[in-house]
């Protein structure tokens, strides 16, 4: 690496065991991003109970100093007109970008013991069940 130089391309691949009540695994490319992406997926997922499909395909945000908060445009104009109302820089940016990570997750089912995948559509690949 060249001086002044930093990493921002670092895989991050996520297993989480929620007390020990199921699987989360999976994760996103994205550099600065891909915790932003792996956090909203496991939120939605835990939090929300989303399925793992609809916890992929949820809108997304993310926050970088330089440019604020930006929001997939799938989000209301409410949203970024109220964050900015309170001093922050924000803005709608395009639908379905891979900009926003392109995960792949499995969640394990601890009372079926089945799994489910789950495929993000702003990149390529998919789920399948064998």
């Amino acid at each position: 690496m060249a001086d002044r130089r930093g990493n921002v391309v670092s895989f991050i691949q996520s297993v989480f065991i929620p007390f020990g009540s199921g699987v989360v695994a999976g994760g996103t490319p994205g550099a600065d991003l891909q915790v932003q992406t792996n956090a909203q997926i496991l939120i939605n997922i835990l939090e929300l109970g989303k399925n793992v499909q609809d916890a992929i395909d949820a809108p997304r945000w993310s926050y970088s100093a330089s440019e604020g908060v930006q929001l997939e445009s799938r989000f209301p104009q409410s949203i970024a007109d109220e964050l900015r109302l309170m001093g922050h820089k924000a803005s709608l940016v395009e639908p379905w970008s891979g900009r926003f990570g392109r995960a792949q997750v499995v969640v394990r089912d601890p009372d079926l013991g089945t799994y489910a995948g789950g495929s993000d559509p702003r990149g390529e690949g998919c789920a399948l069940g064998i």
